[in-house]
């Protein structure tokens, strides 16, 4: 939480909505305002519920990237194809380590690096070693 708190508050518009579920103030989550963090553009482009893209990314998997093959939509705007940046890159990171932690599939170390970097480069060197003692 602390990481999310340094992080730059980005506006909403009003009229944002996911482009997952199509609704404002909905979602998996009960009620989270649809974030962006990624190279979408436009007043409504790109918004989602973090809970929305955590769930179409662990239904989809993959989706192919042009110049860099197929990319996990954990990490990867499934409109834009950039990678997701911010509060949003934190949130998805640690809904994908929770969504693998208890597998034995390659894809729970991927999930774990990927948090634990995360967590490495917003300064939270403690968490991100918690993490790796698990």
């Amino acid at each position: 939480e602390r990481i999310l708190a340094k992080q730059p508050k980005t506006e909403v518009p009003d009229d944002a909505v996911c482009y997952i579920c199509l609704d404002r103030e909905g979602g998996p989550d009960g009620g989270a305002v649809p974030l962006r963090g990624c190279a979408c553009r436009g007043p409504s482009a790109g918004f989602a519920h973090v809970d929305c893209l955590a769930e179409m990314a662990a239904r989809d998997e993959v989706i192919a990237v042009e110049g860099r093959g197929w990319t996990s939509l954990w990490g990867v705007c499934a409109i834009c194809h950039q990678a997701f940046t911010g509060s949003l890159e934190v949130k998805l990171d640690r809904l994908r380590w929770r969504h693998f932690r208890d597998t034995s599939t390659e894809e729970k170390c991927h999930a774990l690096t990927n948090v634990a970097y995360t967590l490495i480069r917003f300064g939270e060197f403690d968490v991100a070693e918690r993490l790796y003692e698990e």
